[in-house]
């Protein structure tokens, strides 16, 4: 069964994503980029490299 919350979540995540690259210039993006995945959930996979 697929939880509609978990859905909307993710979703949501990939819009903010997203808006990202509209917000912030090309030099600037790697970073902000690097910094919105750090706070997603499961961010220490992402932290060590996995």
């Amino acid at each position: 069964m697929v939880d509609q919350n978990q859905v909307i979540k993710i979703a949501q995540n990939l819009l903010d994503l997203l808006a990202l690259s509209y917000n912030y210039s090309k030099k600037e993006l790697p970073t902000v980029i690097n910094n919105f995945l750090t706070e997603l959930p499961r961010r220490e996979n992402w932290r060590l490299g996995k």
